[in-house]
Order: C-alpha cells, then structure tokens, then sequence
C-alpha cells in the first residue's frame, strides 16, 4: 500500500470513530455505507454534496417537495406486482443483468443510478424519487435519505429478493442492512473483489461482514474459500460457471485491460500513456493482428482516445458494449498492469495473461507458483515472452494446457448450484422458463 493509500486508510477509520454516535439510524447500521462513501469521496478528493451547484440543489429540492404533496396519489398509480428489486450502477453490470435473466418469469424491478438504460418490457423501472422522505439528521442525511428511500421501496413491493453485482457499494450496503432487518434474501453475484491470485495483502480499509446474507458469489474454490475463512460472507452458494475447453483457431487477438484512473487503486494518468504506447507498439510490430484496448468501466476512457493513434488493427472495445465473455472468447494473450479481477476472467476463458505490474499491493504467489501466463516488472521481459508466444504454437498450446488444468481444478463443475437453481430455490418460485 503506497503512502497515499496508508494516508487515506488512516482518515477514513479516524472519521468513523469520530461520528460513532451518528453510525445507527432505527435497526439500521450506517457503518459499512458511510465506510464506502466517504472512502470514494476522499479518493476523488471531492464531496459527494459539493459536486451540484447550489441553485441545482434548490431546483432539485423544490420538485422533491411537490412529489411529497402527491406521493400518495402517486402511489396508488404504480404497479406494485414485482417479484424481486434489481440494484446496478453501472451500465455494462445492465448487460449482465439483461443476460442474466433473459428467460426469466419473474416481474422485476429495477433501480437505475448513476446511468440511463433503454426501458424493457423485462423490467419495471422503479423511480427513486417518489419514494424520498424527509429527513432531519446531524450526520450521514445523505445515506440516511437513501436508505429510507430503499426501504420505503420494500414496505410498498414486499420484494420476495433483491439482487445486486459486486455488492461494492454504499447503496448496497444500505439493501444489505434492510435485507438483514427484514430477513428477505439478497443475491449478489460476487465475481471479483479478491481473485485467486491477486488477493491484497490487507483487505481494503479493515472490511468485515459487509455481505451478511449475500449468497451467490464467483465459481472458483480458492475466491470462495478465501473469502469464507475471512468472515467476509455468512452464507454462500456457487454459481455454475461452464469451464470452457480452448480452441486455438478462435484464439489470436491481443487486448489491453486497464484498470481505472485513481491514485490509490488503479493507474495514474502517466502510466496510461505508456501502456497506449506499449499498444502501439505491439500493434506495429504484428499487423496482421486485432489490438484491442479496453478501458475500465469506471473512468480512463477519454485518456485513451485523446492520445490513441488509430492503425489499422487497433481497436477500444468498452464494457458497456462488449462482455468479458465476448472479449476473451478470440484473444490469446490480455495484458494486465494492476491486480485485477479481470484476471480470473482471461484465465476462465483460456486466455494467457501478461501481468505488467510495479504494484506491491497485491499477492501474486499463487499465480506465479501455478505458472499460469507471465509476471514481471519490466516492460522488456513481458514483450520478450510474448514474442515467444506469437511465434510458438506448441508453446500456446502449453500454456493454454496449463490453464485448462487449473480451471479443472480450481473452478466449481458439476457440483456446483446454477444461477436458475439457486435462485429459485431460495425465493420459491419457478423464476425461469
């Protein structure tokens, strides 16, 4: 952990313990939210409350104000048939959501923030503001707000389940207490957060328990365990993911995962250049093959078109549009510059990873004892074993033996629950067709 991590780490736990008092609103815990919130404005070095304009916050107010004289009228106007309530924050977690329950049965609603998605006959979009309450509180009225809001949201639907991705941030740390209070299950589909080889060697700012009863996480024994033996889940159960054997003929593009643009988690702005660079680069050198850069979802995109030079063979593929499944289904070999998990997606996918990484923050014993891909901290290296990869077909071959062989072993198969199963065994319903 650099020195700005350990400063802002230090902060944050010294703000808590500062406002304990303040960190309990009914039954309800505010100590895991206002953890995540507060952590993410210090990293973005703004508050959550100062990025609106003053005359926006009265405008926005003031039409608050108007829905509360009619909230009850407008109650008795919304459909209240919905099964379960879907939480995303994002829009490519959207698309998972969409191939998630593409042939499902049940009426769904779901909340939108922070993104505009096209309305689908699939889902009942469930508008926040109609549920707003007043609020009069010394500390955390923001968290306090929306946590009312959610649970207004579970009084007028009496959801049978709610449903998030990733499960890492405030909002759903405030489903996650109502959940707990009201004893009703919420799934999340946990995939990364702690990778089988890339697992922190300290676990962002001391988290504990902040799953409760999330209970469907990421196919891979080593991720499941880890994160059992920590306390971090109550309960599980797998996800089946299929493991899938590698065919070399669809396997030739290269692709560049970026992890996002902050200080204290993912990659300053410099580094992005060279690794544009580091694409043009390889670009050149192999003509005849696809290039592809893949911002992350949280930021960097406009970094990488700004200094991008458009060869023929380069290409920015975004998660918005683009799956994981979809953007390893052809490539061979992903490069990675920070602990990711996008890492375990590459190799559940039979793609070779070259890890790039001056980053100490993250344990990579494992991946390296596996010998699964490359690791090193210098750029020639990394560019020397991928020369020897391109050129080498029996090489590729073993590399992707490799891989294939630790999937067998590292990754739930027949066992395992599917997604459809464990869904509908906990909810009792026939949720899909």
């Amino acid at each position: 952990m650099n020195f700005k991590s350990r400063f802002l780490k230090k902060k944050v736990i010294t703000y808590l313990k500062k406002n304990k008092k303040f960190l309990y609103f009914k039954n309800y815990s505010l100590h895991d939210a206002a953890l995540r919130q507060y952590s993410l404005e210090l990293r973005n070095n703004q508050s959550q409350d100062l990025r609106q304009s003053f005359l926006f916050f009265k405008i926005k107010n003031f039409l608050f104000d108007i829905i509360l004289i009619f909230q009850n009228l407008i109650f008795k106007l919304l459909k209240k048939n919905i099964d379960g309530v879907i939480f995303v924050n994002n829009k490519y977690k959207m698309n998972l959501v969409n191939e998630l329950f593409l042939n499902s049965n049940l009426s769904l609603g779901v909340i939108a923030k922070g993104f505009q998605y096209k309305k689908s006959k699939k889902f009942q979009k469930l508008q926040t503001p109609f549920f707003r309450q007043k609020v009069n509180a010394k500390k955390f009225q923001t968290l306090i707000q929306e946590l009312l809001i959610f649970e207004k949201i579970c009084e007028f639907y009496n959801p049978k389940f709610f449903f998030s991705i990733e499960g890492d941030s405030s909002s759903e740390a405030l489903i996650a207490e109502i959940c707990r209070e009201k004893k009703i299950p919420h799934f999340c589909l946990q995939h990364g957060n702690n990778s089988p080889f890339i697992i922190p060697k300290n676990l962002k700012y001391g988290l504990k328990k902040f799953f409760y009863n999330f209970i469907y996480l990421s196919s891979s024994k080593t991720h499941v365990n880890y994160l059992k033996n920590i306390g971090l889940v109550d309960k599980f159960r797998i996800y089946n993911r299929r493991i899938l054997k590698y065919n070399l003929k669809y396997k030739k593009n290269i692709i560049f995962c970026f992890s996002p643009v902050i200080p204290t988690e993912g990659l300053p702005a410099k580094e992005y250049l060279n690794i544009i660079e580091l694409a043009h680069l390889i670009a050149k050198k192999y003509p005849n093959l696809k290039v592809i850069l893949r911002p992350h979802p949280k930021n960097g995109d406009k970094i990488i078109k700004d200094n991008i030079q458009f060869l023929h063979n380069i290409k920015i593929e975004h998660a918005n549009e683009t799956t994981l499944s979809s953007a390893f289904e052809t490539t061979l070999v992903a490069f990675f510059f920070n602990g990711s998990s996008t890492i375990m997606d590459a190799i559940s996918h039979n793609t070779i990873p070259i890890i790039l990484s001056h980053d100490k923050w993250y344990n990579f014993k494992l991946f390296r004892k596996q010998k699964i891909g490359y690791f090193s901290n210098n750029k020639n290296n990394c560019l020397r074993f991928l020369d020897k990869v391109l050129s080498n077909k029996s090489l590729q071959k073993k590399h992707l033996k490799k891989i294939e062989s630790f999937n067998k072993r590292h990754f739930y198969k027949k066992d395992a629950k599917n997604f459809k199963e464990t869904l509908e065994k906990n909810i009792k319903l026939k949720a899909f067709k």
